[in-house]
C-alpha cells in the first residue's frame, strides 16, 4: 500500500545518502580537509554513531513506538544535514565541524533505518520474506542512483554531499507526510 510504498522511499533515500558519503568521503579528506590519514578515524567515529542511534533505538523504540523514533531521527537527519549544508555554504567546514554534523546525521539514520524497513514490512504478512527482498532490492537500486547524481555534483568541497544528504531527508519527510 501506500504506507509501505512511502516507508520503502524513505528507506532509499536515507540508504542513498549513506552510500554517498562512503563514495566521497575519501575524496572529502583528500581535497578539503587535506588529512587523508584521518579518514578511516573519522569515518569510523561517524559510523559509531550511527551504531549509537541504532542500539538506542533498539532501547527505546518498544516504548515510545517506532513512528515516534523514526520521524524524530527523520528530524534529526534533516536538522544535521541543513545544518552541515549551511556550515559548508558559508565556508566555515572543518574536520571538527565535519565530524560532528555527519556524525549526528548517521545517528539519525540509526533511529530511522530499521524503523522505515519494519514499517514497510506491517501488512507483507505471509510474503513478507519476499517482500524484504523487494524491499531491499529498492532501497540499493534507489539509493545507488540518488548517490551516482549527488556524487556527480561533488566539486572539490562538502557542499554537495550536505545539500545532497538535506534534500534526501526532505523527500523523505514529505513521503512520511503521505
Amino acid at each position: 500500500g501506500l504506507s509501505s510504498g512511502c516507508s520503502n522511499a524513505s528507506h532509499a533515500l536515507t540508504f542513498g545518502s549513506i552510500i554517498t558519503y562512503v563514495g566521497m568521503v575519501q575524496q572529502i579528506f583528500d581535497d578539503v580537509f587535506k588529512r587523508p590519514g584521518l579518514m578511516p578515524t573519522v569515518f569510523a567515529l561517524c559510523a559509531g554513531a550511527m551504531a549509537a542511534g541504532s542500539f538506542a533505538n533498539a532501547k527505546i523504540v518498544e516504548r515510545l513506538g517506532m513512528r515516534f523514533v523514526s520521524q524524530s531521527g527523520l528530524l534529526l537527519f534533516i536538522g544535521a544535514a541543513g545544518l552541515h549544508t549551511l556550515v559548508a555554504a558559508l565556508g566555515y567546514e572543518h574536520l571538527w565541524t565535519f565530524l560532528l554534523v555527519q556524525g549526528l546525521t548517521m545517528a539519525g539514520i540509526g533511529f530511522m533505518a530499521a524503523n522505515f524497513g519494519a514499517m514497510a514490512m506491517e501488512t507483507m504478512g505471509e510474503v513478507a520474506g519476499v517482500a524484504a527482498s523487494v524491499q531491499g532490492f529498492i532501497s540499493t537500486v534507489g539509493g545507488a542512483l540518488i548517490a551516482g547524481w549527488i556524487g556527480d555534483h561533488y566539486n572539490g568541497s562538502t557542499f554537495p554531499l550536505a545539500a545532497g544528504t538535506a534534500l534526501c531527508g526532505l523527500a523523505a519527510f514529505v513521503c512520511v507526510l503521505f
